[in-house]
């Protein structure tokens, strides 16, 4: 009796202890799941020390010429200050000839396609630029680059564009209107996006309108941003 006490004893002892061993295990494997879950998540979350949040861009098209003018604005995530190099594309091509006329809120300087500056971040700061550039285009069409924000791997919160065209031309326009107006002979195509991660620019084409006296915008959105 005392034999079978003591082996018994021994078997529940030695059972206790695989069960201590397999919750520890199983506990051990469900922290290093969760921790490699949270190193995934951080990794997504990781980016740029700088968010580019808002844009508000107007073209303003003529026959034979184009005029831009933007504001953007970012925020410094750090508490750090931080200097940022920055490079302004613009569309140079068979169409788009280099801009004639340039303006901005900083110095800068100018290359074959684009201009660089650089900015000055204080920690959690919140600044902006503003550019206005007049370019002259060989064809009924032009395009406003805006790709280049997936550089920045974030959408921008709120992307704003107006488009103003005179009554004389119909527009075909490639992002989807929010809403239009004529104002003073000329017809304002107002866009807002959320959340704007485009894959594809913006662009802009029209033809001559016979109908001048039209009251309502003639405009096409072409497709989806």
């Amino acid at each position: 009796m005392f034999l079978f006490t003591l082996f018994y004893s021994k078997m529940k002892s030695h059972d206790f202890q695989n069960h201590v061993i397999k919750i520890f295990v199983h506990r051990l494997m469900l922290f290093q799941l969760l921790f490699l879950i949270l190193c995934i998540t951080c990794q997504k979350e990781k980016g740029p020390p700088i968010d580019f949040f808002k844009e508000d861009i107007t073209i303003e098209i003529e026959e034979g010429r184009l005029r831009v003018t933007g504001i953007y604005f970012f925020k410094n995530l750090t508490s750090n200050r931080i200097r940022v190099n920055f490079y302004y594309p613009f569309p140079v091509d068979v169409n788009h000839h280099y801009p004639d006329t340039i303006a901005m809120s900083r110095s800068y300087e100018e290359n074959s396609s684009g201009i660089n500056f650089t900015m000055l971040f204080n920690p959690k700061d919140i600044a902006s630029f503003h550019i206005m550039y007049e370019q002259r285009i060989s064809k009924n069409q032009c395009t406003y680059i805006t790709t280049t924000t997936r550089k920045w791997e974030r959408p921008i919160k709120e992307a704003h564009f107006t488009i103003i065209i005179p009554d004389t031309l119909s527009a075909i326009i490639s992002y989807p209107l929010s809403h239009s107006a004529k104002i003073n002979n000329k017809h304002h195509h107002y866009i807002t996006i959320q959340s704007f991660f485009p894959k594809e620019d913006l662009m802009i084409e029209w033809t001559r309108n016979s109908q001048h006296n039209n009251l309502e915008p003639d405009c096409i959105r072409k497709s989806s941003s």
